[in-house]
């Protein structure tokens, strides 16, 4: 990602990002796209793969401002301090509060609402490390 590309995020939320989540993405750790967990096979028989950059924590800022979406999305009724950074695979749904300087990472499940959030990382690089972590252990 790049300073553009941060650009065009901020004028789409309409809001600045942290410095801490700005600085993330313009040095996205490549172990978060390089290191992989094996799923599958898929109906064909080949063994498939994801990274954490596929879910968990997006790198595409495309996908980042849909999942980012308050024009009709399912993100509209959330508050404008939520930034969602990734989804999991059971429906968690990981955000950045924007007024939080040092981007902790929240996570929500499905069905739940947003203020029912817990805290799990103290910032962007702690979460970062832990799906690093996760896809390596599995």
């Amino acid at each position: 990602m790049n300073t553009a590309d941060l650009a065009r995020i901020e004028q789409t939320i309409g809001r600045s990002l942290p410095s801490e989540l700005s600085q993330f993405y313009l040095n996205y750790p490549a172990a978060l796209r390089s290191t992989v967990r094996r799923l599958g096979p898929d109906d064909a028989g080949q063994i498939y793969t994801e990274c954490a950059a596929d879910n968990e924590l997006l790198d595409c800022p495309d996908a980042i401002i849909e999942m980012n979406d308050r024009q009709g999305g399912w993100a509209s009724d959330l508050p404008a301090n939520v930034f969602i950074v990734g989804s999991g695979e059971c429906g968690d749904t990981y955000w950045v509060d924007l007024d939080d300087a040092n981007a902790a990472v929240h996570r929500f499940d499905a069905g739940t609402d947003v203020e029912f959030s817990d805290q799990p990382w103290a910032s962007i690089d702690a979460f970062a490390q832990a799906m690093i972590g996760t896809y390596r252990d599995s």
